[in-house]
């Protein structure tokens, strides 16, 4: 239950990046 519940974290925090640098790539100008 534990390994599988970091894994879904660890999943999440890859998709909030992913989301963060789709974001950067449309927003140039910001950082």
């Amino acid at each position: 239950m534990k390994s599988s519940r970091q894994g879904l974290i660890k999943e999440m925090v890859l998709l909030d990046i992913d989301i963060h640098w789709q974001s950067i790539g449309q927003n140039p100008g910001r950082k």
